[in-house]
């Protein structure tokens, strides 16, 4: 199987944003098992979740345990979707 959209709402301009898959490992540590596609042709309106097509499907063994997240490299700002809170 492969992992080919992801859904996800950027809040920063300046900021740039890799997916990143992991699964279980033997000593319970999670291991990183891809960080190959940087996010781009996403919509910056920070009330919107964006729906993004993967360039490159993301390999994934749907067997295992999997953790989906990002790497955000920012120089500034708040880069991820944020409220005013309570």
């Amino acid at each position: 199987m492969s992992l080919t959209k992801v859904q996800f709402m950027p809040n920063e301009p300046s900021a740039s944003y890799q997916v990143q898959v992991w699964t279980s490992a033997v000593d319970g540590e999670p291991s990183l098992i891809d960080t190959s596609e940087w996010i781009s042709g996403y919509d910056m309106d920070m009330q919107m979740y964006n729906v993004v097509d993967l360039a490159e499907g993301i390999e994934i063994d749907w067997t295992t345990e999997l953790w989906f997240g990002y790497r955000i490299v920012t120089p500034t700002g708040n880069p991820a979707g944020t409220d005013p809170g309570p």
